[in-house]
Formats: C-alpha cells, structure tokens, sequence
C-alpha cells in the first residue's frame, strides 16, 4: 500500500506542478496581451494616420494638375492647319512673337528645307516646346503675357510656334494658311 501512496502523491505533485506551470503561462500571457495589443493598437494608429496624410497629399497634387490643365486659355483655333485665335492674336502682338519667330527662323530654317507643311508644322511645335530657349527679354515678355492672360506658358508658345511655321512657309514659298 505504501508503494502506491507514493506513486499517487507523485502523480499528485506533477498534476499540481502541471496546473501551476499552466496559471503561470496563463498569468504571463494575459499580463503582456494588453501591452501587445496597445503596440499593435498604435501602429495602426500610425499606419491610418500616414495613409491619410498620403492621400491628402496626393489628392491635393492632383487638384493642382487638374486646375493647371483646366485654367488655360486656349490660343489656337481647332482646326487644321492650326491658327491663332483672338487671345493668340493679342498674345502675339504683347510679345512680338513675328521677331521671336525670326530669330528661330534664323537658326533652324535651312534643316527645314524639303519638308513638308505637316513636317514643318509638328517640328516648330516641339521645337519650340522642348528646346526654344528664349532670351532674358523675351522670357519675361512670354512670362508677363502668359500672367496677365490667364493662360499658361505653353500656350503662349503655341503662339510662337505658329508665327515660326509661318515664317518657314513664307521663307520656303509654301502658302500660309488663313483662317478663312
């Protein structure tokens, strides 16, 4: 009878060792779940915030996109071949865009020899739009017209563009278009 006393007070001492082990963990466990949960709380806290602030942000950069591409006046007629419209007229005259034209004409006319109107068209657009660098004067005179008409820089050299394929048509005999 002694032998199995004592097994079953072993049994008995790793069942109350197993159960104090268990309420130990258990213990262990729920005293850091909050402390967890407040670290998990705020990191969501901090990744909402930061996703909120990006999309602000980019909502904002694209209301800037959307009102730039939105508030320029146009200066050409649509149409083909393209023409200066009333605003393109008087933007023409403010920065005396038949000199600036010259001045190009000057330096690219002869690579435009043997092209044709359409050739002469698309290369003095993108000519003047990528590559026209104007002088001191004349940036603040494309700056000031492009201001004071509500419209962008690029329409202004719109402008240009024209009065440069003109000045080609007219130095290479081809007839200028009219709005007629």
């Amino acid at each position: 009878m002694n032998i199995i006393e004592i097994k079953d007070y072993v049994a008995l001492a790793f069942y109350i060792v197993g159960i104090i082990s268990c309420l130990w963990a258990f213990k262990a466990g729920f005293w850091t779940l909050p402390t967890w949960i407040k670290r998990v709380e705020k990191d969501i806290e901090y990744l909402t915030k930061s996703f909120d602030e990006f999309k602000t942000e980019a909502n904002k950069k694209f209301d800037r996109i959307f009102d730039s591409l939105n508030s320029t006046k146009p200066t050409l007629e649509s149409g083909s071949p393209y023409t200066l419209n009333k605003l393109g007229e008087k933007i023409s005259k403010e920065i005396d865009a038949g000199n600036i034209a010259e001045k190009i004409v000057g330096m690219l006319g002869d690579n435009m020899e043997g092209k044709t109107p359409f050739e002469i068209q698309e290369l003095s657009i993108n000519y003047v739009q990528s590559q026209f660098e104007p002088d001191e004067n004349d940036l603040k005179k494309i700056q000031d017209s492009a201001y004071n008409n509500g419209t962008g820089i690029q329409q202004v050299k719109d402008v240009i563009a024209i009065k440069l394929w003109d000045d080609l048509f007219k130095k290479f005999g081809i007839p200028v278009p009219s709005k007629e």
